[in-house]
């Protein structure tokens, strides 16, 4: 007996993953590229926030990356709580890699936006 099921290839950097619509996102594994992403935009975030850091091309200079690499990265310290919650457990959407984060450049400030736009649950407001 053979069954068959419709399946998504969906490419994740330099890895492609089956997708099978419909079906609760499985584990898998946690993303290590945007999860230093997201860390480093946290930190980075709280030093300009504290004044410890006077702007963000102090941070490119110590981190020897370019301003526009620290200034992509900075919105992900913005993340609603419960993505950030995910892309840590590996159970964000299979299109949501580092690249695709950092390349969004007017990543909505709205959680409810972001849930959107990223392709999470949006949750009911009433």
């Amino acid at each position: 007996m053979m069954v068959s099921k419709p399946v998504l290839m969906q490419r994740r950097g330099s890895e492609t993953r089956l997708v099978i619509p419909g079906t609760d996102p499985i584990s898998q594994p946690v993303d290590s590229t945007l999860v230093t992403s997201v860390a480093r935009a946290h930190v980075w975030a709280e030093e300009i926030l504290s004044g410890s850091v006077a702007a963000m091309t102090d941070i490119a200079i110590r981190e020897k990356v370019s301003d526009s690499y620290v200034k992509k990265v900075m919105p992900l310290a913005f993340l609603a709580p419960d993505i950030v919650t995910a892309i840590l457990a590996g159970r964000q959407p299979a299109h949501l890699t580092n690249q695709m984060m950092i390349r969004h450049m007017q990543m909505p400030l709205n959680w409810q936006e972001q849930r959107r736009v990223f392709g999470f649950p949006v949750a009911n407001v009433g």
